[in-house]
Formats: C-alpha cells, sequence, structure tokens
C-alpha cells in the first residue's frame, strides 16, 4: 500500500484527492473520438476506488496510411476535443457494487484481480 493522488474535476476546477491503497489495475475503453481510463484501487479501509479520466482518443491520430480518420473529422478542429475531459473519484464498498456504474469487463477484471495475490513472484 502506497499513498494514491488522483486530480478530479469539481466543475472548471481541478482538485486533488489523496488516500492510501494499492492499484489493481488499469482498464481503457474508446467511445468514438474519446477515450475513458479507468484505474482501479483497493484502499486501506478495505474500499474499491475507481479513478475515471476521459481524454481525446489518439489512437485516431494512427493510421498505416497517410491520412488518419482523426484529420478529416471536423470534431478534432475544435478546442475543446484536444482537451482532457472529465475525472473523477467513486469509492464502493466492494466490486460488485461497481456493477451499475462500469462496464462489466471492468468489473469483473476488478473482482478477479481482488482474488488474485497482491505481488506474483517469478522464478526466472
Amino acid at each position: 500500500m502506497g499513498e494514491v493522488e488522483v486530480e478530479v474535476s469539481d466543475g472548471p476546477v481541478i482538485t486533488v484527492k489523496r488516500f492510501t491503497g494499492r492499484q489493481l489495475l488499469r482498464f481503457e475503453s474508446q467511445d468514438g473520438s474519446r477515450s475513458i481510463t479507468y484505474r482501479v484501487y483497493a484502499t486501506s479501509g478495505g474500499q474499491i476506488a475507481v479513478y475515471q479520466r476521459e481524454d481525446p482518443n489518439w489512437r485516431l491520430f494512427v493510421s498505416p496510411h497517410e491520412d488518419a480518420p482523426a484529420w478529416n473529422n471536423p470534431r478534432t478542429w475544435s478546442e475543446d476535443w484536444w482537451r482532457s475531459g472529465q475525472r473523477s473519484l467513486s469509492v464502493f464498498p466492494d466490486a460488485a457494487a461497481m456493477a451499475n456504474e462500469f462496464p462489466p469487463e471492468l468489473v469483473q477484471a476488478t473482482m478477479t484481480a481482488l482474488t488474485g495475490p497482491d505481488i506474483e513472484d517469478l522464478d526466472i
């Protein structure tokens, strides 16, 4: 367990939240032109903290061709598209309580991470 700091949006103001915990996993999903990153933590108080951050989907600029699809999309010409979006921190008593708020894959990955060892020792 260590100290965790995350930046959270409160309207136009960004605040820093701090707690003690360990990161269980990082999960990404794309929603069109936006990318959502989730970081899930087990807290020292025995709860689950989920940090969620929305950013531009930079993968739209990666293309095997010279004309990446994002350059041709008028939405990416807007200054707002280039900015990071909402950042939030949600706390739950357990992984099952996350079910109605987050993608099923994230909830399942959290349950799996909670049942595994904190550290996997490799004999390599």
